[in-house]
């Protein structure tokens, strides 16, 4: 109610684009992390590293595709959003070793708190925004603002130093078994998102909004089901 259908529609696309650069990014390795039967600390820096290195090209990538983007879709406002919600790509790598260590030791219950504090607050932002009159842009400071905390948070809970290293030798067996992984999840993640994609070109941006708001309020129930499943 407070604001337009048009910058769901914007936002909806800049999401979708830039969620599927956040799977590449984390690399499947932090699945790997969860399942590996044993993990030294040297590991886990040289795994850190590789996905710093990872976050910094799919960033410089996702800046860069603004321009084209942003005259694909015929969305003006996709050259200025795309390259601030591309800030959650540093952001998600800086929390992504954490993160897992919490599924890894179960602390599952920790997880869903970071989350839901993380969230909580995200979306306070966007409705303070939102009645200041900041449009689109209240939905964008919310992502991340709440991807931002999120990472902290698990920082915080797991409290573990983790020095990052650029010297990747030894970890190819991780490396493999994530981006098998990461494989089927791109696959998912197009089938699950070429609406928005498709729909971004055919309908205009605030039927696009109606659309995506829709959609999001009928898959939440099966959202945080799944959510709690593949924990």
């Amino acid at each position: 109610r407070l604001l337009e259908p048009s910058d769901y529609g914007i936002v909806a696309v800049a999401k979708a684009f830039i969620g599927m650069l956040v799977l590449v990014n984390e690399g499947g390795l932090n699945m790997a992390i969860v399942n590996a039967k044993s993990l030294e600390r040297h590991e886990l820096s040289k795994l850190f590293g590789f996905i710093l290195s990872i976050s910094a090209f799919l960033f410089t990538f996702s800046v860069a595709s603004s321009v084209f983007l942003s005259d694909f879709f015929k969305m003006d406002d996709l050259l200025y959003v795309i390259p601030f919600l591309s800030m959650q790509i540093p952001i998600v790598s800086l929390g992504s070793v954490h993160q897992a260590l919490l599924v890894r030791g179960i602390r599952l219950k920790e997880k869903s708190r970071n989350e839901f504090v993380a969230g909580l607050i995200g979306a306070s932002l966007t409705l303070v925004l939102a009645y200041q009159g900041f449009g689109l842009w209240s939905l964008a400071f919310g992502i991340i603002c709440t991807i931002s905390l999120r990472s902290i948070l698990d920082i915080i809970s797991v409290w573990i130093l983790i020095v990052p290293s650029f010297n990747f030798r030894g970890i190819r067996s991780y490396i493999s078994f994530g981006f098998s992984i990461t494989g089927q999840r791109i696959v998912w993640y197009l089938y699950n998102n070429s609406d928005t994609f498709v729909l971004a070109r055919l309908l205009d941006q605030s039927q696009l909004g109606v659309y995506s708001v829709g959609r999001h309020v009928a898959g939440l129930p099966l959202s945080k089901i799944g959510a709690i499943v593949n924990d």
